[in-house]
């Protein structure tokens, strides 16, 4: 089945309507256009934005972390200072520790050194526990 031809009378209409409908589809694509231009414009600047704040941001980490720095080698320095101040541990001490590591109880221990017990609880308390009952943490 096919369309009767149209009269020739018809084609300026036809012709009319095709500009008409040329012109609303650019009219569609310029808005659309307009649209694509202020979401990129927007998402530039909250980009340019957020990468503004993360440079801030960096700085910021940069001033702490170089400040944690020199805490740090202070805090090195006064432990070495410490260190060199600090008396020696002499020998029964040294294995009152050992032996209070390996889980020998308190009394167990002052008896193996000759450390008066008052002392290896004192050790064992300061260091968070103390022989088999409590347990030793180094």
């Amino acid at each position: 089945m096919s369309l009767p031809p149209l009269p020739p009378s018809a084609l300026p209409l036809l012709l009319l309507l095709q500009l008409l409908f040329d012109l609303a589809i650019l009219v569609g694509l310029l808005l659309l256009h307009r649209r694509i231009a202020s979401v990129r414009s927007v998402a530039w600047e909250e980009m340019s934005r957020a990468t503004q704040e993360a440079l801030r941001l960096a700085r910021e980490l940069e001033k702490n972390l170089e400040e944690k720095r020199r805490l740090v080698a202070r805090l090195e320095r006064a432990a070495e200072r410490l260190r060199e101040e600090a008396p020696r541990e002499d020998g029964a001490r040294a294995r009152a520790r050992r032996l209070l590591q390996e889980g020998l109880s308190r009394e167990e221990v002052a008896e193996r050194t000759g450390l008066p017990l008052e002392e290896i609880e004192l050790m064992a308390t300061l260091k968070g526990g103390g022989g088999r009952s409590k347990g030793w943490r180094a």
